[in-house]
């Protein structure tokens, strides 16, 4: 496929005179309109950081900024020449405009990409940024800035209404990774979708931004309230409309692109040129693109049926082409990215050609984390071979990384960090003077012969690996004919055996697999059975070729390396990009994929050519791989296609969505700027391309590119057996998300935790806790609900540990949809001893997986509206699928209602749908976590943790609370009385009996605490003065928790 030479821009970024169709105009429509999303993520995404940059900003009175007017000092510094001030960490470019250009116009996008002209300069207003309000950390001195106001100040101060739209930081705003957040993305969308901006007056646009933070927050300027911060008595002036990040690089690229030419691959992904429908491959054709499946990075389980269909499919794929791989939980994602690498390296080496540049990128870290760790994860199979033969090498990958990435965070991996270059120690004579000597004793002992050259070895190795290629080929092929013939199965096999490894040790394990299945080939009753043990073989062969492939490229390289030492004193100078290219296929040998984030992937490949600016090695890669790729948005993403030939995009659209950073008003502005939005073309149209910066992801376009679509309702390939989650949990996820498409392969464990009480954990359980959820900064927290779940893990984690042998932080991570709850939860474990133990939102797990998932729901029954985790099906999808063998839910359980619950005629709901799958057995509820009543001064029932409910209640254990309690009175129970239920009662300290108290909330709801009734004892530190931390009781008006 060509792309349009027409599709360019001039070195102004204007429309070329060349004919150019309307199509072709769409693409560079796309790149301009995702070039300004990422100026105005920048510009969303400032924050407190910006506080250390002393040159640009000034304090000045809030009552200044509400004014309109700036005293003559500030006036001055903001019209100040110096070349200093006119740029921040090297590219901020103050705009200053004699007459304010309308934010649609040419000239504004010009001005906003590559900066003021000379002229402009000098002319009488200048764009500023407003922080109206800062808080401070008041451990760390760390800055927050939630408000941003964009303003125009002229020559005598008079501040005018900027032509940007005011914003909340968008780091502060929920859903994100944050760990501080002041409200939601949908109430801002929600604000400024309905209230009108003011333009024309300084006052009610001062109005407008308080209102704003008003109705996000719930607090304005004077009254903003976080935990551990105070608010600055001070506003802040920065000088500058654009200060830039971390999207520097990719914009560099899309502006190389505008300036220039745009490749195949990006051509296609702008959504210009959509792909026909294809039909799947048949039989035949699968056939002969199977030919291609020649490596295996693991040989421990073999491929999946589907996994093999999308293989074969993307191998029928071509140059700019993208093939979507749509992959619910557990389904093997990473393997079949493993697989498709695999076998690209063993076909370059069989041809004795170049090995590929293969990069794996994704949007956010742990994604790319995940990745990088599953190439160091290899389980070595097959004595000497299966080891690499060249000292230092930990892993298959190789991480290209930001220099400002904590050493911490990448130490387990190699790494190309700054000025940190892994391949540097290397690339050096003391290297490669002890890695020959190393990797010919392997090649003696692997083939039983003396060997005396690196050259000698890496003959010996190819001529072995075409041997294997060759057999697969047959192998495959009379499989695939033979029709239930299988003697010449029979017959292949046995001279697979007898003449393959003439000369060398045949792997132990890879002879006993043979003659295991001869053995099952001849006692098979049906052709099914032959087929499976034949593909078992199969993969184990393509292990086995992987495994040779990685002993010739590391003889290749050794030879390489030789020369490139003696050429650096001796040989002519090449010029940069062909150096450049060599470099990294010469990486490429010892790490076949290289992993990065797709903000800094521009950055590694591209090159500096004397006078120039950094020019992209545009179409080098040989495959872009996108992992998680329902997370990455498109105008992040975006730019990176064009660095590559080839994409496959593997995700899921139904777990965790991109976090988007352009709100849906501004994104509207800037599709009408760039004329993606017409009558014909609305914006909902626009977002179901997934090119959308407010709601868009790499996924959604990819499906839509797809030529191949395996279900009706989405383009692209489907993973279909699921090895994680028990059948009970992932029969959930199933039926939420997936049309029962989902094929569970995991075993069922013969043996769940027993609890206290003798009680087993079933797959799918939960705990009854009604709390009280509290607003708290534009987010909710449950504090009863947070103090149940650690005294639960408190409780059993003695048993937990005991069954799975392993640390608790291993077994057990904990869910919530708000960060509050979550900040909540690991205040309290701290407080017990639990350290490192996963908490958080559904981000927080993502990618992982534990045997024991909790998931904390946070509302209680008297919240009015929906329920967060009910807006989509992605949160609970995600939350329930990383549980490998139980997902417990604390929470009140009268917001999980069941379908049948419900009025007739309303449409399902996720929980509606958990509160089904979480009722469906008696066994599911906790035993002896409740405390069971009915209102304030009735009659209540005090159940410890080691009975039932049903079991006081039958031996009419009841103890009736005082009839008269006054708000102010704290009564003290009886604690002869309470400790008559169970023995256990005592304190854990110095054993006294406990008794317990009552006191009421401004909502007249009571709490019961238990306390030590040693006076004396209690005011000492271990008892953390009257009231025991680590157990508490809490009392709601109908349940609450109850821990001894």
């Amino acid at each position: 496929m060509s792309y349009p030479r027409s599709c360019r821009l001039s070195s102004t970024n204007t429309v070329s005179t060349q004919p150019a169709t309307s199509i072709e105009h769409a693409c560079l429509d796309v790149i301009s309109y995702w070039h300004t999303s990422l100026l105005d993520a920048e510009r969303l995404g400032l924050d407190g950081q910006v506080f250390k940059e002393e040159t640009i900003h000034r304090a000045v009175t809030r009552a200044q900024l509400a004014t309109g007017a700036l005293n003559a000092q500030i006036v001055e510094w903001l019209f100040e020449k110096d070349d200093q001030d006119l740029q921040t960490a090297g590219e901020t470019h103050p705009r200053a405009v004699g007459v304010r250009p309308d934010p649609l116009s040419p000239q504004a996008a010009r001005e906003q990409a590559v900066g003021p002209t000379v002229a402009q300069q000098e002319t009488e207003f200048v764009e500023v940024q407003l922080c109206p309000i800062r808080l401070i950390d008041e451990r760390s001195g760390a800055s927050v800035a939630p408000v941003w106001m964009p303003a125009v100040v002229s020559r005598c101060g008079q501040l005018s209404v900027g032509s940007q739209t005011p914003w909340i930081a968008r780091r502060l705003l929920e859903p994100n990774e944050a760990y501080l957040t002041i409200g939601t993305i949908e109430a801002f969308n929600d604000y400024v979708s309905r209230a009108a901006l003011p333009t024309d007056n300084w006052s009610k646009y001062w109005e407008y931004c308080h209102t704003m933070l008003q109705h996000v927050a719930g607090a304005g300027y004077d009254n903003l309230e976080m935990q551990g911060f105070r608010i600055a008595p001070e506003a802040y002036v920065f000088k500058g409309s654009q200060i830039p990040g971390i999207t520097k690089h990719v914009r560099k690229l899309y502006e190389y692109m505008l300036a220039n030419t745009v490749p195949p691959l990006a051509y296609h992904f702008t959504g210009a040129h959509l792909s026909t429908l294809c039909p799947l491959l048949d039989r035949d054709q699968q056939r002969r693109q199977a030919l291609r499946h020649l490596g295996q990075m693991s040989g421990t389980y073999p491929l999946s049926p589907s996994q093999r269909e999308a293989l074969h499919h993307f191998f029928n794929c071509g140059v700019g082409e993208v093939l979507a791989i749509n992959g619910p939980p557990g389904t093997g994602k990473t393997t079949l990215v493993q697989s498709l690498v695999a076998s690209l390296w063993v076909e370059c080496a069989v041809a004795a050609s170049e090995p590929p540049v293969i990069v794996a990128a994704s949007t956010n870290n742990q994604a790319v984390t995940n990745v990088i760790a599953s190439f160091g994860n290899q389980e070595p199979m097959g004595g000497e071979l299966a080891r690499r033969w060249l000292p230092e090498l930990l892993s298959y990958g190789l991480y290209l990384v930001s220099a400002a990435k904590p050493d911490e965070e990448t130490k387990a991996f190699q790494c190309i960090k700054g000025s940190n270059n892994f391949f540097a120690t290397l690339e050096n004579e003391d290297y490669v003077r002890q890695a020959i000597p190393h990797f010919l004793d392997y090649s003696r002992r692997q083939y039983g012969q003396a060997i005396d050259s690196v050259q000698v070895a890496v003959e010996h190795l190819h001529r072995e690996l075409k041997q294997l290629v060759e057999c697969i080929h047959r192998l495959l092929s009379e499989l695939l004919d033979c029709n239930g013939r299988y003697r010449q199965i029979i017959d292949l096999v046995e001279h697979m055996r007898g003449t393959l490894w003439q000369g060398s040790a045949l792997p132990e394990p890879f002879e006993k697999l043979v003659v295991d299945t001869m053995r099952q080939i001849q006692s098979a009753e049906d052709g099914r059975k032959a087929t499976e043990a034949t593909y078992e073989l199969l993969d184990t062969a393509r292990y086995l070729a992987f495994l040779l492939t990685t002993h010739y490229w590391e003889g290749r390289w050794l030879l390489e390396t030789q020369k490139l030492l003696q050429k650096a004193l001796t040989g002519p100078r090449v010029a940069r990009h062909k150096e450049e290219e060599r470099r990294w296929r010469r990486y490429a040998k010892l790490t076949p994929c290289f992993v990065s984030t797709f903000y800094m992937l521009p950055r590694f490949f591209s090159v500096y050519e004397a006078g120039q600016d950094n020019a992209p090695l545009l179409e080098f890669l040989d495959l872009l791989v996108v992992d998680e790729a329902g997370q990455a948005s498109p105008e992040v993403a975006g730019a990176s296609f064009a660095l590559a030939r080839q994409a496959l995009v593997v995700g899921d659209e139904q777990q965790i969505e991109p976090v988007w950073s352009i709100p849906e008003a501004i994104d509207c502005g800037n599709l009408l700027k760039h004329r993606l939005l017409s009558e014909q073309t609305q914006k909902p149209d626009f977002d179901i391309t997934g090119r959308s910066a407010s709601a868009g992801s790499v996924m959604r376009i990819a499906q839509c590119l797809s030529k191949y679509q395996k279900y009706p309702e989405q383009r692209g390939m489907f993973l279909s057996e699921h090895r994680r989650c028990v059948r009970q949990i992932i029969n959930y996820c199933n039926e939420l998300c997936y049309r029962g498409r989902l094929e569970p392969k995991t075993k069922e464990p013969t043996k769940m935790p027993v609890l206290s009480g003798e009680h087993h954990l079933t797959p799918m359980a939960y705990c009854d806790i009604h709390g009280k959820a509290q607003r708290v900064a534009g987010s909710w927290q449950n504090e009863i609900e947070a103090q149940a779940i650690v005294a639960w893990l408190v409780r059993e984690r003695s048993a937990l540990k005991a069954h799975y042998n392993q640390p608790i932080e291993k077994i057990v991570g904990i869910v919530t949809p708000f960060k509050v709850q979550a900040r909540l939860i690991r205040t309290a474990l701290r407080n017990v001893g639990i350290l490192n133990l996963t908490v958080g939102t559904v981000h927080a797990l993502q990618g992982a997986e534990r045997p024991i998932v909790i998931f904390s729901s946070v509302y209680d029954a008297l919240h009015k509206g929906s329920f967060f985790f009910d807006a989509k099906p992605n949160m609970l999808n995600v939350a329930v699928s990383r549980a490998k063998e139980s997902f417990i839910v604390f929470g009140d359980m009268r917001i999980f209602r069941s379908q049948l619950e419900k009025a007739s005629g309303a449409s399902a709901l996720p929980s509606h749908l958990l509160s089904r799958y979480l009722r469906e057995h008696e066994g599911n509820a906790l035993p002896g976590l409740l405390t069971q009543g009915q209102r304030s001064r009735e009659e209540s029932t005090i159940v410890p943790p080691t009975e039932s409910v049903d079991s006081v209640l039958a031996e009419a254990k009841t103890d009736p609370l005082p009839k008269e309690i006054g708000t102010d009175e704290q009564p003290i129970l009886d604690s002869e009385s309470v400790s008559t239920h169970s023995a256990v009662w005592a304190c854990p300290v110095c054993s006294a009996a406990l008794e317990a108290g009552l006191s009421f909330d401004e909502d007249g709801r009571p709490t019961v605490l238990l306390r030590c009734s040693n006076r004396e004892a209690r005011q000492q530190p271990d008892h953390d003065g009257a009231i025991f931390t680590l157990r508490q009781i809490w009392w709601s008006a109908r349940f609450g928790y109850l821990s001894p």
